[in-house]
């Protein structure tokens, strides 16, 4: 495929849907977009080089998709939504947002970041379907997804793919919830997500620090986790290390043996 077009189909059962069906996507050239008080604007179809493609401020109704990005930032924005993007290749997370709400990021391919989802003082944050490979901090990033401080309803981590490959990532916790507190009838949601370490060397030489899930870091409440499945995600000593906090619920959480996979799971309160 040349080089100026794009293919994405993460997050899409492709079983179900023959490649006859998609069609590349165009790409054309852009300079790195910095926005302040945009509203209700489409960004499409765009290659933007540079370690922070797109930085947008006090932005609402803005859609972002079919792009070749190295990273996006938000700050101070609502109802954003980043779908079937390619993030790769920088120091940064591939998507930062910090005091926002209303924001999905879906079917997007990530791979060679900082983590892959950063929030902080958000809410309504979605992460679902994506694939995101090898992220490398350094600590206190490394997530394939990580909540700081995230409240409210309508939360959720969910049907994404992460792998980090032994010699090519430095990871922590591949999902990690730190001070975030869902409600009683809508908790912080982590499901169907499949995790894991280096096919075919687990986690051997990862961070000491790092597991396949965190709930409750730092503290925190009402966070769902199940049915997921994690492959020597992590390093922590012990095996499951299991805390029961109020509003914290673990159902079917699978986590298959592997080299040096001492952990899957850890729900802990500090």
């Amino acid at each position: 495929m040349p080089s100026s077009q794009i293919l994405l189909v993460t997050g899409i059962l492709l079983s179900a849907v023959p490649l006859s069906a998609f069609e590349p996507v165009p790409l054309s050239d852009a300079p790195v977009l910095r926005a302040d008080g945009v509203h209700d604007e489409v960004i499409e179809a765009k290659r933007i080089a540079g370690p922070l493609s797109i930085q947008l401020r006090h932005c609402t109704g803005v859609t972002i998709r079919y792009c070749d990005l190295s990273a996006i930032s938000l700050t101070n924005c609502q109802k954003i939504t980043i779908e079937n993007c390619y993030l790769h290749d920088s120091t940064r997370n591939g998507v930062e947002a910090v005091n926002c709400s209303g924001i999905l990021v879906q079917g997007c391919r990530m791979e060679n970041v900082s983590s892959g989802m950063y929030a902080q003082d958000c809410q309504q944050v979605r992460f679902i379907g994506n694939f995101v490979r090898n992220v490398n901090g350094p600590f206190p990033r490394g997530q394939m997804a990580q909540f700081n401080e995230i409240t409210g309803s309508g939360n959720e981590i969910s049907h994404n793919y992460g792998v980090n490959e032994h010699g090519h990532s430095h990871p922590e916790d591949m999902i990690n919830l730190f001070r975030s507190e869902g409600t009683a009838d809508t908790p912080i949601l982590v499901e169907d997500n499949y995790l894991t370490g280096d096919p075919a060397q687990g986690s051997e030489g990862k961070s000491q620090s790092g597991s396949g899930i965190m709930l409750g870091d730092n503290g925190g409440a009402y966070q769902t986790c199940r049915h997921n499945v994690i492959i020597a995600a992590g390093t922590i000593y012990g095996g499951w290390g299991i805390i029961e906090t109020m509003g914290v619920g673990i159902t079917n959480l699978t986590c298959s043996s592997g080299f040096a996979a001492n952990v899957g799971a850890v729900t802990a309160v500090f």
